[in-house]
């Protein structure tokens, strides 16, 4: 099984970027492909969040193991922003490939702002990118459920918020703005 990532920030996490291999910025717990172990998830706790260039914050699996939660708490300003050439900036709780679970995704903020091809997502279906001809495969695990509580909410210019599943049992939607 791999270890919980717990992160409490008294001011902002800020992630961007990524190297010449295309590695973007990310913060990340998982199972791989041969992973029969669990992810431990992921606890993010900080005033603001920004992620843009195709960062990422992700518990999810690609293997036979189950994904851990994802829980985001910020006081203030969460910014998902745009994509790098293949993935889009945003926050992840999936079942990619394998028979694995997905995780939950949580979110408590006071501003929620999705932009420009970034995207929050929990599933376990087909995944490809605008500008990529990159298939990941679905999960056959059962999708977790996403909730969002937010005193404001703004999905502009092909941002995104999805609960979806291609195989096994989907997950559900909540929005409490």
């Amino acid at each position: 099984n791999a270890g919980a990532i717990k992160i409490d920030a008294s001011d902002t996490i800020y992630l961007e970027g990524e190297t010449p291999d295309e590695f973007v910025s990310t913060i990340f717990s998982g199972v791989l492909e041969t992973g029969k172990g669990n992810s431990g998830g992921i606890d993010i706790a900080t005033t603001n969040l920004f992620l843009g260039g195709g960062a990422q914050i992700s518990s999810s699996t690609f293997g036979e193991g189950n994904a851990g939660d994802l829980a985001v708490t910020v006081s203030e300003t969460i910014e998902l922003v745009g994509a790098n050439r293949v993935f889009p900036s945003g926050l992840f709780a999936d079942a990619i490939g394998g028979n694995g679970k997905s995780g939950n995704l949580i979110i408590f903020t006071e501003q929620l702002i999705v932009r420009d091809e970034a995207v929050i997502t929990v599933g376990n279906f087909d995944q490809v990118f605008e500008g990529t001809i990159e298939l990941l495969p679905s999960g056959m695990g059962a999708a977790g459920n996403l909730e969002i509580n937010a005193s404001s909410v703004e999905v502009i210019n092909r941002g995104k918020i999805i609960a979806d599943n291609a195989n096994g049992i989907g997950g559900n939607l909540s929005l409490n703005a």
